[in-house]
C-alpha cells in the first residue's frame, strides 16, 4: 500500500475535491445576486400594485361621495331650471327651508317654503345652483393615451368641479377638482358612442347626474375616466 507524501498536501492527492474556484465563487455570487435583485423586484412591484390600488380606491371613494351626496340633496329638491351647453352646465333649485323659524317647513297655509338654507339664515324664495366650472384642458393627443376608450387618442376634455353656490353667495366645492367633460361642448359625446353626455339632464321627471371623474396620476392607478351615474326623483320636480 502505498502511503502519502508526507510532503504533499491531502488536495493535491485528490484534484477534484479541491475547494471552490475563484470562477465558481463568482458564478455562486452572481446566482444569488440575480436571485435576491429577482425577489426584491417582486417585492417593489407588489407593494406600488398595492399603493396604486389603494389610492384609486381612495379616488373612486371621492367620487362616489359626491354623487351621494347630490343623491340625498336632489332627493328634497325642486328643480326650478337645468341650463345647459354651451353655457357652463348647472341646475337651479330650492330645497325646503324655515324662513320663520318656527320648526317646521311649512307655512301658515301647509305649503311647503322653498328657498335656500343659509347657515342660520333660511332664505324663502333664494335658489340654489349647482353648477360645473371649468379649470383645465387635457388632451389625448399630449398624453398618448385613449382615456374615453373610443379607438382613438385624439379627444379633448374640459376638466373642471362642481360647486354649490347658495342664494347669500355662499360657495362649497363638492367632490374632486377631476369632473370631465368633451371640449369644446361640455354636453357633447364624451363616451364616442354617438349618444351625448351631457352632466345634468332632466326630463320633468327625472334628474340625472352623469359625471367622469378624470385620473390622470399614474401613483393612483391612472390615467382613465371613472364614471359616476345618479338618477333621481325629485319629490318636487317643477314649480
Amino acid at each position: 500500500m502505498k502511503r502519502p507524501d508526507p510532503g504533499k498536501s491531502p488536495r493535491a492527492e485528490h484534484p477534484g475535491e479541491a475547494g471552490f474556484t475563484l470562477l465558481e465563487a463568482a458564478i455562486v455570487t452572481i446566482i444569488f445576486s440575480a436571485i435576491v435583485v429577482s425577489i426584491y423586484e417582486t417585492v417593489s412591484t407588489g407593494q406600488r400594485s398595492a399603493t396604486e390600488f389603494s389610492a384609486r380606491a381612495e379616488f373612486e371613494d371621492r367620487a362616489r361621495e359626491a354623487v351621494r351626496r347630490l343623491e340625498r340633496e336632489f332627493y328634497r329638491a325642486r328643480i326650478v331650471e337645468v341650463e345647459a351647453p354651451p353655457a357652463a352646465p348647472a341646475v337651479v333649485y330650492q330645497l325646503p327651508v324655515d324662513p320663520d323659524d318656527d320648526g317646521d317647513f311649512t307655512d301658515a297655509s301647509e305649503q311647503i317654503e322653498w328657498g335656500s338654507p343659509e347657515a342660520g339664515n333660511d332664505q324663502k324664495g333664494g335658489e340654489i345652483r349647482l353648477e360645473w366650472r371649468f379649470d383645465r384642458l387635457v388632451s389625448e393627443a399630449d398624453d398618448g393615451v385613449d382615456l374615453n376608450g373610443d379607438g382613438d387618442a385624439a379627444d379633448s376634455f374640459q376638466i373642471g368641479r362642481l360647486v354649490r353656490a347658495s342664494a347669500a353667495g355662499q360657495e362649497i366645492p363638492i367632490g374632486p377638482a377631476a369632473v370631465a367633460t368633451t371640449a369644446p361642448d361640455p354636453g357633447g359625446d364624451l363616451t364616442g358612442d354617438g349618444a351625448p353626455d351631457p352632466p345634468f339632464a332632466f326630463d320633468d321627471t327625472v334628474l340625472t347626474i352623469d359625471l367622469f371623474f378624470l385620473n390622470d396620476d399614474a401613483k393612483r392607478g391612472g390615467p382613465d375616466l371613472v364614471r359616476k351615474t345618479m338618477r333621481v326623483t325629485p319629490r318636487n320636480p317643477v314649480p
